[in-house]
Order: C-alpha cells, then structure tokens, then sequence
C-alpha cells in the first residue's frame, strides 16, 4: 500500500454518502449507503429492490391510462435510509414513460408528492387538492 501523506491534515477518503450509485474503485471513494436498484416486476404488479435478503416493494395497479400506486412495504431491517423515496420516484418515473395518470393511495406517496411538485403534472385531477 502507498504511504498516504498527512502532512496538511488530510486523510484518505474511505466513504461518501451521496446517494448516487455505488461505486468501488481502487482508491478513489466509494458510496456506503446507495440505493440499490430499483427492478419493476410486472408480473407481480410492483416496483422491488433488494438489501441483505430484504424486499421493500410499491404495489400498484394500472386501469386504462390509471396508475393507482398503493402501498410501500420496507421491512424494519432495512428501513431508515430512503427506500421508499427511491420505490416512489421509480414508480412515478415509469408512469412518466408509460404516459399514465397517477392514483396516489398510499399515504407516503401522497407525502412526498406534497415535497417534490415536479411531479404533480402526473396525478390525476380528482387527486390534487386531497395533495393541497
């Protein structure tokens, strides 16, 4: 191992919380606690990712040009580090695409829908003043 130079007060980086992918590469910094992928499993009618055996899903359903999203599950051994965010912005992200109205049922949906506007175009109209 290369002798690192202290001599400014400066010590090597080991870890970086950024939230962007996790990224390992010889001595250059690596990202701790990333959010690992988002899958979209149609078949099951939901959006999963996965961590140390652990599934935290968003159910939904799709009804003619309606996304209804339903529920977050996050199992409490992994909760704590913003998987339901990443669950959600995959979900609204996918009826962006699909050019689907969304139907925010699920409670954390509609919270972080009142915090990030940017996504309001997408809620069907009967939705946005319960979202007010």
């Amino acid at each position: 191992m290369a002798a690192v130079d202290t001599s400014l007060g400066i010590r090597p980086m080991t870890a970086v919380r950024t939230g962007l992918p996790s990224v390992r590469t010889g001595g250059f910094p690596f990202v701790e606690d990333a959010v690992p992928e988002v899958v979209h499993n149609a078949a099951s009618g939901r959006f999963e990712l996965v961590v140390n055996g652990q599934t935290a899903h968003l159910d939904y359903q799709v009804a003619g040009d309606r996304m209804r999203l339903i529920h977050i599950e996050v199992p409490p051994a992994i909760q704590g580090h913003h998987y339901s965010e990443a669950l959600t912005r995959a979900g609204l992200e996918y009826a962006r695409r699909e050019q689907l109205r969304v139907v925010p049922i699920c409670p954390f949906v509609r919270s972080f829908l009142t915090h990030h506007p940017e996504y309001l175009p997408l809620v069907d109209e009967h939705w946005i003043p319960i979202l007010k």
